[in-house]
């Protein structure tokens, strides 16, 4: 859920009810957010991570995420974790 939040306010800040400038104090509360439900040092880019994982994606098919859904999180995944993936 809170990659969806994240996903969504960097798509559409306006529709989210922020303005674009407040995305990175929403980035850093997001953190704040994940890292106590969570644990300490836990990011939304350890959420993208998940995301794009074999448990991730068995946890979205349980949830029944939607294969609409689940390519927003995918599409955003990639583009959060594309300094890390290999390079073709």
């Amino acid at each position: 859920m809170i990659a969806t939040v994240w996903g969504n306010a960097v798509l559409d800040p306006d529709r989210s009810g922020i303005d674009e400038s407040d995305l990175p104090d929403l980035h850093d509360f997001l953190n704040e957010y994940i890292g106590e439900l969570v644990g300490t040092g836990e990011t939304l880019t350890n959420c993208y991570e998940f995301i794009v994982s074999k448990k991730g994606d068995d946890s979205l098919t349980r949830q029944q995420v939607t294969a609409n859904h689940k390519e927003f999180l995918h599409y955003f995944a990639r583009l959060i974790l594309q300094d890390g993936l290999p390079r073709d």
